[in-house]
């Protein structure tokens, strides 16, 4: 049974044009247009927690308005990536060392085939779709941590399994070198925000950039993008850290 590519191609071209769709959609603001991916501060338990004011005015800061906490309506994200960012930047560091350890005690060719047993029609056909759903989905967990439950690591972590489904399908040769240049360039993006909050704002991961109105998609800017490259390392570590086992 051979491989169909044209109702492959078919499939994949539906699904990336409902992946852009998702994220026009998710980087459209409230009032401005679709605002598919809002989300309704005074609909959440934490509604208390974020109304608070810390800018300095009498009485509590009005849902809408800008200048409370870091514009994140998701309070997991305002403790993770503000109030103790530098536990973060440990647990990442962590998972680093965890990833050149074991590549430093499997050493071995970088590129090496990484199937060992010939997979069926049907699970290379269906794979690469599911990997594009995956890594999809993980983007989404990414950017919408602010709002929502989800961030940088559980999305790195699911586009990771994307790329463990590849190594386990196919019989090719993987370039980890890859992997290994985008950890190493998100690890000095992440560290580079930090040393900009210090010298914009005086404080290390302070945030600086603009904070949006909580509950809109394009709020919590600083969270967005500690978050984005977070998950750009999480998922590249990850991948390594798989397939250095894998291959042994």
């Amino acid at each position: 049974m051979e491989r169909n590519n044209f109702i492959l191609g078919i499939i994949a071209l539906i699904i990336i044009s409902a992946m852009g769709y998702f994220f026009y959609a998710m980087y459209t603001e409230q009032g401005g247009g679709i605002g598919l991916f809002d989300a309704d501060p005074e609909e959440r338990d934490s509604n208390t927690y974020i109304t608070k004011s810390v800018s300095g005015d009498p009485g509590p800061v009005i849902p809408g308005k800008k200048a409370y906490e870091n514009s994140s309506a998701n309070i997991v994200t305002s403790i993770v990536v503000d109030y103790r960012m530098l536990d973060t930047l440990g647990e990442v560091l962590v998972l680093f060392c965890a990833s050149i350890g074991l590549v430093l005690l499997f050493k071995k060719d970088d590129d090496i085939t990484t199937g060992t047993t010939e997979s069926s029609t049907i699970s290379k056909t269906a794979i690469p779709l599911i990997m594009l759903l995956a890594i999809t989905f993980g983007g989404y967990i990414i950017l919408h941590g602010h709002l929502t439950p989800g961030g940088g690591f559980p999305g790195g972590a699911i586009i990771a399994s994307a790329f463990l489904l590849k190594m386990i399908t196919f019989k090719k040769s993987m370039n980890i070198k890859k992997f290994k240049l985008a950890e190493s360039l998100a690890g000095l993006v992440i560290v580079s925000v930090g040393i900009a909050g210090l010298v914009v704002k005086g404080s290390f991961f302070a945030q600086f950039l603009p904070q949006g109105f909580v509950g809109d998609t394009l709020s919590a800017m600083g969270s967005i993008l500690i978050y984005m490259f977070i998950g750009i390392k999480v998922a590249s570590e990850l991948t390594v850290i798989m397939y250095t086992l894998k291959r042994e």
